[in-house]
This record gives C-alpha cells, sequence and structure tokens, in this order.
C-alpha cells in the first residue's frame, strides 16, 4: 500500500488497526461505505511463549458500524 494511501486510511480507521490488519478492498453502496479488513498472521505473542506452535480457531467476520463518511455509514469489516 502505498505511504499516501495508508495515512489516509488510517484517518478514517481505528488507531493503529492496520498495524494487525491488511486492507483487502472496500465498497461504496447508496447509503454506505463499507472497508474490508483481513487480519494479519502476526499473533502478539509474550517472549515466554515464542517458541511455541499457535494453533488458530478462526473466527467469523465482524462488521463494526463507524462515523459517518460524506454522509454514509461507515462500515469496517473485519475477517
Amino acid at each position: 500500500m502505498e505511504n499516501l494511501d495508508k495515512l489516509v486510511l488510517e484517518s478514517f480507521l481505528p488507531s493503529k488497526i492496520l498495524t494487525w490488519f491488511d486492507v483487502k478492498g472496500y465498497q461504496v453502496e447508496t447509503n454506505d461505505i463499507r472497508i474490508i479488513l483481513e487480519e494479519k498472521n502476526i499473533p502478539p505473542t509474550p517472549e515466554k511463549f515464542k517458541n511455541r506452535s499457535i494453533i488458530s480457531k478462526g473466527f467469523t467476520e465482524i462488521t463494526i458500524t463507524d462515523f459517518p463518511i460524506r454522509g454514509k455509514r461507515s462500515l469496517i469489516a473485519l475477517r
């Protein structure tokens, strides 16, 4: 992702979310703007557990309704 694109997205997204998620796409509809984020495979593992395997149990997609952008409801979809 270009630095300018990342800077603009960070202005709209929750603080530091791009540390843990990649932007996979977006959709602009009549009343909504949906930003789709996918979790990076970098679990926040404490130092004492660095040498252990981590097994992902997965989770379902959740959507957070955030503040409006240009009069449209903003939705952040987390995968």
